[in-house]
């Protein structure tokens, strides 16, 4: 990750990460990422594999420097990853797999975390890391509650939560003046919602959408959303590819919506990357898409790839 000196606007390019089954494509070469539509420069690098990946770079945003004392920085490359880790998230920290995100990626977001209240204070975060965490109060009962999100982001990003933008399994940050929210969207048919929250996390969703259209910012939501949109794109007229035609109810009202507030779906645009189509979800033998990248118009012509990565089985039932 490199920082850039004193200027007052930013260069990103921002990979993020989701899971696929079929073979990883192999981060040992450098490879190009795309031209930069606003400074013409190519970027290059080597694609730290090990899920989906947006690459979105720009060169219009107003950021802080060091020399303003808030300890924010520049940076020209961002690279975020996205998964359901699908419960056991202390355990799995401690996997030579997940170790390696935090060499490889700059933000990272998990789903499902399953963590207790103030468990997060158990987690040994990674030098160089700041974690944020959204837990479920815990059951009455004592089981292990589900749902969750947790965020690592590295210090030098100055991360800071929006909780305006953030409610129970919504966690949104604001770095370099863009705003990037982790969710975790539970299944149409669960009712578990009414024991932590009195608004559906689904409607908190729909009204961050509502509320990040009047900001003047970019804004890149990546979760499992447990949504079918099909291959229906909204406010661009790159068409989308997805091994996932279905689309559901939920899905209907999603497109929606994001077609009233100015975002579009990532998944599935090609032009993109060759696996940006694939199934994120595995159950038995379903295969879905229902875990998303999403970007409003602010960021949208800026994305250089999208792609998903290598299934796991042992770490989750996710792909992202």
């Amino acid at each position: 990750m490199a920082a850039l000196a004193v200027i007052s606007m930013l260069k990103m390019l921002v990979n993020v990460s989701v899971r696929c089954k079929d073979d990883m494509v192999s981060s040992d070469k450098e490879k190009p990422l795309g031209i930069c539509t606003f400074c013409d420069e190519e970027a290059t690098g080597a694609l730290p594999w090990s899920g989906a990946a947006v690459n979105t770079s720009c060169n219009d945003l107003p950021v802080s420097n060091d020399d303003d004392g808030d300890g924010s920085v520049c940076v020209n490359l961002l690279r975020v990853k996205m998964l359901n880790v699908n419960g056991d998230l202390r355990v799995k920290l401690e996997r030579p797999e997940f170790k390696n995100d935090f060499k490889n990626f700059d933000v990272i977001f998990y789903q499902e975390t399953h963590l207790r209240p103030n468990e997060h204070e158990c987690i040994q975060v990674p030098d160089g890391f700041q974690m944020f965490v959204k837990s479920r109060p815990g059951p009455k009962d004592l089981r292990r509650p589900w749902g969750g999100v947790i965020t690592f982001a590295r210090t030098e990003l100055n991360a800071s939560v929006r909780n305006d933008l953030s409610s129970t399994d919504i966690l949104s940050l604001e770095i370099q003046r863009c705003i990037l929210v982790n969710a975790y969207i539970l299944p149409v048919n669960s009712t578990s919602w009414m024991d932590f929250t009195d608004v559906h996390p689904f409607e908190h969703l729909l009204r961050i959408l509502i509320a990040t259209y009047s900001m003047s910012l970019p804004v890149l939501i990546m979760g499992d959303l447990n949504a079918r949109t099909g291959i229906t794109q909204t406010n661009t007229a790159e068409p989308r590819s997805s091994s996932d035609t279905t689309t559901c109810g939920r899905g209907s009202r999603l497109i929606r919506e994001l077609q009233s507030t100015g975002y579009s779906i990532v998944n599935g645009c090609m032009k993109l990357g060759p696996t940006a189509d694939r199934a994120t979800s595995f159950h038995g033998s379903s295969t879905t898409v229902i875990d998303y990248a999403l970007v409003n118009d602010l960021i949208r012509e800026r994305i250089q790839y999208f792609g998903i990565d290598s299934f796991d089985k042992d770490t989750s039932d996710h792909k992202a």
